[in-house]
């Protein structure tokens, strides 16, 4: 019950710790992406906090992103890895500033629709923003004229008011630091540059601070040198005051309005029939958040792939050539016996198989792994049953192939066995015939010798030739043993020596050649010396076969 308690409080201090460590939830961005008054059809957004990139998303969706998780600061960590509550987001298309329009502050775990416009918006970049008009950028968008046609101020060429620009601009980072830079089409005459030429840059008054935040200037280069290494900032961040004629309800004079440039700090009362409206500034289309879109295909170009394909063949190749090697090997080895043989070449195909089947299933996991879930890694969920499906099946699948094997080997081993003690059984019942075959002839041999030792002549021979004495006492004594069922190798093996003897003496010889009788019996001797012999291998046999069968009882005994 202790233990209990201890593993416990031990798992909850985990989890506790766990919690406690795990980063803030990011802040989640969507909106449309506008470049150069047209949907933007690529690209990349990324959003900074300062200088630290908090978060990036590659449009899919033709002018549309999101979502784009910014990630927040994770105060467990000394570094900086993304923005604190409240803190102010930039955004970067293609790494070039934007406007952003909405609410592009960081809350932690919020949605927040932010539509973003690029190049940067502001009056005297040479480009005329759907947001500017001839009215409010001349510059940008030519003049206006009676007829309602727009002229360029400075080429003095005349287009309708949507008539298009140019050119291309950068301003400074947060705090009012930085620089810029750009061109327009036309303000400027053509021709050859002079060598050096230096920048001498004028600018007008700045503006009044806009309801974006912003305020701008104009700057021109006397010189006109068509360079703008010095050109000085022409826009920059500001604190907007509301007042009683901008047309939004908002606060100022320490004093919020009641309605849309009425009540409170305005001379003008509010109507009965008017409803206050949040202090936004522009009116935001109504979007639904977009889904990311995850497009699954298998890119056969990609070298990944092949190099994965090439590793899986070469595997598979070198582990069924080490295989052949090695049953070949075993094919060539003489020495093995053959059941010994067999068993080995069972077990190496095996483990062939097995490593061929797992190759096969780990190949199969690992694709569908990276089609299901590296490709789309936000649709694990929707398809984390594949992958814990495989996690099931492959150890299943290898498991019942292994027992499959395992009882096929078992099964042939015990075949083995079996075998093994029929040829044990075999070898003692030849060894038994043997003794019988060899025990009458002994027995008429034996008893031929006495009869002859009763004629003088054959008596005298027998006294002079202490061998042919000798072997007469072994075949009555291997007789009697054969009687008593006890082991006649010994003596047999003395019945070969004298019989080798008797056919390496000279004088012994001699005589054989003058008693056809004596000649007879030793050529019945060398007969028995042969079977001895025939009958000493099946002996060696029993004894070997002896061996592997205890062998054999041990290993099933610890089985």
């Amino acid at each position: 019950m202790l233990l209990s308690v201890i593993f416990i409080f031990i798992i909850t201090i985990f989890e506790f710790r766990y919690v406690a460590a795990h980063p803030p939830l990011p802040t989640e961005f969507y909106g449309s992406v506008i470049s150069y008054n047209a949907p933007a059809d690529s690209g990349t957004i990324n959003a900074y906090i300062g200088s630290t990139l908090c978060g990036s998303f590659s449009i899919v969706n033709s002018g549309f992103y999101g979502v784009l998780s910014c990630l927040g600061d994770d105060p467990e960590t000394q570094f900086i890895e993304g923005a604190l509550e409240g803190e102010s987001i930039t955004f970067r298309f293609n790494s070039n500033p934007t406007t952003a329009f909405g609410d592009a502050t960081f809350t932690y775990g919020i949605f927040k629709l932010v539509n973003i416009t690029h190049p940067l918006v502001f009056c005297g970049d040479g480009f005329c923003d759907a947001l500017e008009n001839c009215a409010s950028c001349e510059i940008d968008c030519f003049s206006c004229n009676a007829t309602g046609n727009a002229t360029n101020a400075t080429s003095n060429t005349t287009s309708n008011q949507s008539g298009t620009g140019s050119g291309s601009g950068g301003g400074g980072g947060r705090g009012g630091g930085g620089g810029g830079g750009g061109s327009m089409s036309g303000g400027a005459p053509s021709g050859y540059l002079p060598t050096s030429c230096y920048e001498d840059w004028s600018c007008m008054e700045w503006s009044e601070c806009s309801i974006l935040g912003l305020r701008t200037r104009i700057c021109t280069d006397k010189k006109n040198c068509q360079t703008y290494k010095s050109k000085p900032l022409e826009v920059e961040e500001c604190s907007y005051e509301g007042n009683c004629f901008d047309s939004i309800m908002n606060c100022h004079n320490n004093t919020c309005e009641e309605g849309i440039d009425c009540g409170g700090p305005c001379p003008n009362k509010c109507s009965i029939f008017e409803r206050p409206f949040q202090n936004i500034s522009i009116v935001l289309p109504k979007l639904e958040i977009p889904r990311s879109v995850c497009e699954r295909h298998v890119n056969f170009n990609d070298p990944g792939l092949w190099l994965f394909l090439l590793i899986i063949i070469i595997a598979f190749i070198v582990r069924t050539v080490y295989s052949e090697y090695c049953i070949k090997k075993l094919r060539m080895n003489q020495k093995l016996l053959p059941l010994d043989r067999s068993r080995k070449i069972l077990s190496a195909q095996r483990k062939t198989t097995l490593f061929s089947i797992t190759l096969l299933f780990l190949t199969i996991a690992s694709f569908l792994y990276s089609y299901y879930f590296l490709l789309c890694p936000n649709q694990f969920m929707s398809y984390s049953w594949i992958l814990l499906l495989l996690l099931i099946l492959i150890p299943l699948v290898i498991h019942t192939v292994m027992k499959k094997y395992e009882y096929t080997e078992s099964v042939q081993v015990q075949k083995e066995r079996i075998m093994e003690d029929t040829h044990y059984q075999n070898l003692v019942g030849m060894i038994e015939l043997e003794n019988q075959i060899l025990a009458e002839e002994e027995s008429r041999l034996a008893t031929k010798i006495y009869e002859l030792t009763k004629n003088p002549e054959f008596n005298t021979i027998v006294e002079n030739t202490p061998h042919i004495k000798k072997v007469y006492k072994d075949l009555v004594e291997l007789y009697s043993r054969y009687q008593d069922k006890k082991n006649p190798v010994n003596i047999e093996r003395d019945i070969c020596d004298e019989i080798i003897a008797m056919d390496n003496d000279k004088s012994f010889k001699a005589i054989l050649s003058g008693n056809a009788e004596l000649k007879q019996i030793f050529d019945k001797l060398l007969w028995l010396h042969q079977r001895y012999q025939e009958k000493q291998e099946l002996y060696d046999k029993l004894e070997q076969q002896g061996s592997k069968k205890l062998e054999n009882t041990k290993s099933k005994n610890k089985d």
